[in-house]
C-alpha cells in the first residue's frame, strides 16, 4: 500500500477532515492499483476507497475512525521534508516550495 503522509492543511483552509477506515481482507491482496509507496504524489490523486474496496470484493468497513486538523506552524517544515523527497506539495500548492 501508500506510506502515510502527515496532513499539513496549507494556510487559510480551515480544518481538514481525515478518515481512516478499517476492512476485513476475504484473501492475499496484491499491490496492482494501489497508490505508489513512495510520497510522491503519482497513483494517489485518483485513488478512490470505494473502488478499490469492490475491486477485491471487501464489503463495508468494520471500523473507522477521523480527525480534524488545521494550518499551524509546522506546516513550512513539512514542506521542505516533502520537497527534498519528490515535491508532493507542489501538486497541492500549484508551485514550488522554497528551500
Amino acid at each position: 500500500m501508500a506510506d502515510y503522509v502527515e496532513c499539513g492543511p496549507l494556510k487559510d483552509t480551515g480544518n481538514h477532515r481525515y478518515v481512516f477506515l478499517l476492512y476485513k481482507q476475504p484473501g492475499k491482496i496484491t499491490p496492482e492499483g494501489c497508490p505508489s509507496s513512495s510520497l510522491q504524489i503519482r497513483g494517489r490523486r485518483k485513488f478512490t476507497v470505494q473502488a478499490f474496496a469492490e475491486k477485491h470484493s471487501l464489503g463495508e468497513p468494520v471500523a473507522g475512525n477521523f480527525f480534524l486538523a488545521a494550518y499551524d506552524d509546522y506546516v513550512p517544515e513539512k514542506q521542505k521534508k516533502f520537497y527534498t523527497v519528490g515535491n508532493i506539495f507542489t501538486y497541492f500548492t500549484g508551485g514550488s516550495v522554497s528551500k
